[in-house]
């Protein structure tokens, strides 16, 4: 008897846990349609306005980075080039100027400490930088399954003219034109 009560248990417990889930997702989409930021962090370039944390303001300690890269990789420098111009010149990645910042806190001793390809490519990539509020980018099956699950383009919540841009959008759009490219003759 006592087993059978157990297990009821955990079935009404994995029902509770699994609508809260819902529930804290649904919320999530909301304030992200919203254009308000649902994240731990603001991407690099910008922080959490002090006055309301779903807001973005420049940072201006390391806007000029962000400019730098994307003014590099037109200028024809790739990501890896980039990264490794980023590493030499001693400027500290996305992960450490968080840390040094007191922003992040990681228990790993050399977490984010170099600046990397895939970093600047989701950088590039980022339409943060260009004013609007690209989130939900990926998501998980659910409150168990943390498997990530990367959404297309459509699928994401995109809302335009959230906070101040820090790169022109036909600076962007020249950035997404190149790599547009790159991909087409990589595949051919």
């Amino acid at each position: 008897m006592n087993s059978i009560f157990v297990r009821f248990k955990h079935i009404m417990n994995d029902y509770y846990s699994s609508e809260i889930s819902k529930k804290v997702r649904i919320a999530f989409d909301d304030q992200r349609k919203e254009g308000k930021l649902v994240s731990a962090f603001a991407p690099y370039g910008y922080k959490k306005d002090p006055d309301d944390i779903h807001h973005l303001i420049i940072d201006s300690d390391v806007v000029h980075i962000v400019s730098n890269i994307f003014d590099w990789y037109i200028s024809g420098m790739g990501v890896i080039r980039i990264a490794q111009r980023l590493n030499d010149l001693k400027i500290l990645s996305p992960g450490m100027y968080r840390r040094k910042r007191g922003i992040y806190k990681s228990n790993h001793s050399r977490c984010g400490e170099l600046w990397r390809p895939q970093t600047i490519t989701k950088m590039l990539k980022n339409k943060t930088y260009i004013g609007c509020m690209d989130q939900k980018r990926h998501t998980t099956l659910d409150y168990k399954n943390r498997k990530k699950i990367y959404l297309k383009e459509d699928e994401r919540i995109l809302v335009k003219n959230t906070h101040q841009a820090i790169i022109e959008k036909e600076t962007f759009e020249k950035v997404q034109s190149i790599f547009a490219t790159m991909y087409t003759y990589s595949a051919v």
